[in-house]
């Protein structure tokens, strides 16, 4: 089922949630709402799951393959909801916490008692916990009980599922383990799903796509690919990772050029480069530009090495090599070093200018 936002807004009293809100979630596909907390991500999915109704708009609308459910009720909606917290029936065994939505249909919709034990077997096999059928939540780690909670959704058969955060209230392993089950699932059933994250590694990792919100607003869309390597401004860059910002202007006197330095001239421009952007040399290189930096601290645990260096007016850049490049430069606290950019990001006035530059 596809799924089409148009100019959606949501108000709570003087606080504008969700301002003008138009996207597409596509059929089969995994999508990722990612952005910073109070962005709008948990309000625009309560909407489409019928949760909240929209601020009333002749233009707003919410489209399940084409038809506005913007004013039907959740169980019109026919969606499948994973809270970040369980939302367990604490005195439920598991296998009772997953009929239950099929448990509580109408008499005429229910299904006999034979179809709700083979379809709780199935989803319990389908996420690995057959063996836990009689146990209570409380006796389940927060990642089985993640798994029967999307086994509970799953088990009315919903034309979407929705989750919120489903991973927050995990540690960082289990959450890790728990994201590549999820998008094998996904794999397997090719249902249309939407979830909610503030972690960028999450959502680029698990999503084929990714609106980026902020502010109740949309900033940027797309494959994690695009996002990433394409972020159209200064927040989708800053949001999607590491970025060291250096300040400066468009040369007039040579087009196509940017000078880097604090300017309080004109044509203001921020270059940005990621940490992984940097070549690092002991001299200066002839061929390309470079800045002179000192090595303040270095972290080489972890699959990449990094390194915090000083510029000579004391700002910070953030830098990170491969552990082979960081022995070939045999780099130490105090040693003066040269930073060449080998990919960045020019922005000014808001939008992204990818022209030559001069450090």
């Amino acid at each position: 089922m596809s799924i089409e936002v148009h100019h959606i807004n949501k108000s709570f009293k003087n606080f504008k949630a969700l301002n003008d809100i138009s996207t597409t979630f596509p059929d089969g596909k995994l999508t990722a709402l990612l952005g910073p907390s109070g962005s709008g991500k948990t309000t625009l999915l309560r909407l489409i799951a019928g949760l909240d109704v929209p601020d009333e708009s002749p233009e707003g609308k919410i489209l399940f393959n084409g038809i506005d459910v913007a004013q039907n009720s959740v169980g019109k909606r026919q969606v499948g909801f994973v809270f970040q917290h369980y939302a367990l029936f604490r005195h439920m065994t598991v296998f009772e916490n997953i009929a239950f939505g099929l448990r509580v249909k109408k008499k005429i919709e229910r299904p006999s008692e034979t179809e709700i034990k083979k379809t709780v077997h199935e989803l319990l096999t389908l996420v690995q916990l057959e063996s836990m059928a009689n146990r209570l939540p409380a006796q389940l780690s927060g990642g089985q009980r993640q798994r029967i909670a999307l086994a509970r959704a799953l088990a009315i058969k919903p034309k979407v599922l929705l989750l919120d955060e489903p991973f927050g209230a995990l540690d960082a392993k289990v959450r890790a383990e728990l994201r590549r089950w999820l998008r094998n699932l996904h794999n397997e059933l090719h249902f249309t799903s939407i979830f909610v994250t503030h972690d960028q590694e999450e959502a680029l990792e698990v999503a084929d796509r990714v609106v980026i919100m902020n502010q109740g607003k949309v900033e940027q869309e797309g494959s994690p690919d695009e996002v990433f390597h394409h972020p159209v401004n200064q927040f989708v860059m800053h949001f999607l990772g590491e970025v060291n910002v250096f300040h400066g202007r468009i040369d007039d006197q040579t087009p196509g050029r940017v000078v880097m330095g604090n300017t309080l001239q004109d044509n203001q421009a921020n270059l940005l480069i990621r940490p992984h952007d940097f070549e690092v040399s002991l001299s200066a290189p002839a061929d390309k530009q470079s800045l002179q930096a000192t090595v303040s601290h270095i972290q080489t645990a972890g699959p990449l090495v990094k390194i915090e260096f000083l510029d000579e007016k004391g700002n910070l850049i953030l830098v990170h090599l491969s552990h082979e490049d960081f022995r070939n430069i045999k780099a130490a606290p105090g040693d003066h070093l040269f930073l060449s950019p080998k990919q960045l990001k020019v922005y000014s006035e808001g939008a992204v200018w990818n022209g030559d530059y001069s450090i």
